[in-house]
């Protein structure tokens, strides 16, 4: 930007300002934690004060060098401990500031912002999550058309340049897909036809969150197959990424339940079901909701033999408490765990009462010789607790207590929580 003589002056008295806000909050060229609230406050508060000044006076140029110097001042980056996120604080305020400048800002001023942006997203002295600050300003602040004209080549010219990692999660595949994805925006904001993004999109398909606008594309024109032949491309390309497999099954069942394909819809919901990291009791019972009640019994076993993920919730759900009661029995002399004994023990009493409590003093007799702390202590008395008001063995739960305490005299603290526990 071009700056006049008293412009520069006073760039140079923001820029010394501002340094000694770092300054005089650092100790040995450290922020630390205690230190970080109290420099971020006098930072913001006086960057507030300088944009304010410089808006009221219409120094836009100034104004926008000033937030530059900023941005690369806390890319270099500034050493502070960030546990509480100050600098993202610190940045979200300036990018709204940058926002309001380039709003502001001649066409001349705009193609000289426009470049400083482009010459900074990847510039080796700011570190990577700056760079990020940068990038997004540039993707989404300039939105006039001469603006996404420029950034369309732009952009073009870094797809031509770069090519996409192979590993999903490296930052060179997530920077070139960001750039996939802001042409894609921009052709929609230039309102380009729907034909000539997807003939783009269709160029990445292959990268996976690429291949889900090209969906949404296909979907929005009715191209029901293409987008069906898509999200099962994604499938089978990605069998040892779960939440992507996942993602494609749920946009299969959106369309096959917006196109009214029951056939289709009934076997999504297997698929979706069985690859579910978490019980979705909503999705079990709109499966459920396509058989008879025989028809349902002959499923469960089905679904039961293919996977055992939600065996516990399906036998709760199902109200089969005996199967329950072995599934249980069978987890503990595995390994010796007491959790599903808590969890189901409401509907498994009183049929499985002297069963579930022998497993469960079983369980105590064990544990009590681990105990290293007060919280162990605390936990264990809750489980003696449980053993005595919810196993209804209030008498054994006494014997015990009174036992450990005689044994585990020495332990004062767990003799106190033992003691408490009911």
């Amino acid at each position: 930007m071009k700056l006049n003589e008293t412009e520069k002056e006073q760039l140079k008295n923001i820029k010394e300002t501002f340094n000694q806000i770092i300054k005089y909050n650092s100790k040995n060229g450290f922020i630390s934690y205690y230190s970080a609230r109290k420099f971020e406050r006098e930072f913001l508060d006086y960057l507030f004060e300088v944009s304010g000044e410089l808006f009221g006076s219409r120094q836009i140029s100034l104004l926008f060098e000033t937030l530059c110097f900023l941005v690369k001042k806390i890319g270099a980056p500034i050493n502070i401990d960030d546990s509480d996120g100050n600098i993202s604080d610190i940045m979200y305020e300036i990018m709204e500031l940058y926002k309001r400048c380039i709003f502001l800002m001649s066409e001349e001023e705009k193609t000289e912002a426009l470049k400083w942006f482009e010459k900074n997203f990847n510039n080796e002295k700011i570190i990577d999550y700056i760079q990020e600050y940068i990038l997004d300003g540039y993707f989404n602040l300039f939105t006039d058309e001469k603006s996404l004209k420029t950034k369309l080549k732009f952009i073009d010219k870094y797809l031509e340049q770069n090519d996409y990692s192979n590993d999903i999660f490296s930052m060179g595949r997530f920077e070139f897909q960001q750039f996939v994805n802001a042409r894609v925006k921009t052709m929609e904001l230039l309102k380009f036809p729907e034909s000539e993004i997807i003939d783009f999109l269709e160029q990445y398909s292959n990268i996976s969150d690429i291949c889900f606008i090209l969906v949404d594309y296909c979907i929005n024109q009715k191209n029901y197959e293409k987008a069906e032949n898509l999200l099962y491309s994604l499938i089978d390309n990605n069998q040892n990424y779960l939440g992507i497999v996942l993602e494609a099954k749920n946009k299969l069942y959106e369309l096959y339940k917006s196109t009214n394909n029951k056939e289709k819809l009934q076997k999504i919901l297997r698929s979706i079901f069985l690859s579910m990291r978490t019980f979705n009791i909503e999705k079990y019972n709109e499966y459920k909701s396509y058989f008879s009640n025989d028809e349902w019994k002959t499923e469960i076993e089905s679904l039961l033999q293919e996977s055992r993920r939600f065996e516990f919730e399906i036998l709760y759900e199902e109200k089969m408490y005996d199967d329950l009661f072995v599934a249980v029995e069978k987890v503990y002399n595995k390994y010796g765990g007491i959790h599903y004994i808590k969890e189901y023990a409401a509907v498994l009493l009183p049929k499985y009462a002297n069963q579930l409590a022998e497993m469960f003093v079983k369980a105590l007799e064990k544990n009590i010789e681990n105990l290293r702390n007060r919280d162990d202590y605390r936990c264990f008395a809750k489980d003696l607790k449980f053993l005595a008001k919810n196993l209804n063995a209030l008498e054994k739960a006494s014997e015990l207590r009174q036992k450990w305490l005689v044994e585990y005299k020495r332990k004062s603290a767990l003799c106190e929580e033992l003691r408490w526990a009911f």
